[in-house]
Parts: structure tokens; C-alpha cells; sequence
């Protein structure tokens, strides 16, 4: 869960390896961060009920936290190495 600084900034990293067909797809880079701590307790729980996606889930999980376009790539200029 990570939390941006006091002016809004956050910085994330993770590689996801994906197949060569989804690569090869890929023209706009975006990214979508799940999952919320609205109570603060390091954890996600049941506190704010369940996911309206999949009830089982507690709507921590589900929930959207952080959207963004990834600056500096483009499908096109990613090349072949994956």
C-alpha cells in the first residue's frame, strides 16, 4: 500500500512479465493500482464491507487507489526485450 508524500508524488516499481502476444499489443501504458487501508491498520479487512467485484473480497482489495499513464514508454519504442 504504498502512500504519495505531501505533494501527491509516488513512486512504484514492479516488473510483470507478461507473453509476447500482450506485449506486442501494448500501445499505451497506463497503470491502475488496487487496494486501499482506509482504517490504518497495515491490513485489508472487512471494515468497509465487502468488494461490489467479487463479495468474498473485502472491498480494501478491490478498491481503486491510484491511477496513471507511465511516462517515457509507448508500446512502440519498447523494443523486443521484454
Amino acid at each position: 500500500m504504498p502512500v504519495a508524500d505531501k505533494n501527491g508524488d509516488l513512486s512504484y516499481s514492479r516488473t510483470i512479465t507478461v507473453s509476447q502476444a500482450v506485449a506486442d499489443n501494448i500501445t499505451n501504458l497506463h497503470v491502475v493500482q488496487h487496494g486501499i487501508d482506509p482504517n490504518g491498520n497495515g491490513t485489508y479487512d472487512f471494515g468497509k464491507g465487502k468488494s461490489e467485484l467479487d463479495p468474498r473480497l473485502p472491498q480494501e482489495v478491490t478498491a481503486p487507489a491510484t491511477c496513471g499513464t507511465i511516462e517515457g514508454h509507448s508500446g512502440a519504442s519498447m523494443g523486443k526485450n521484454y
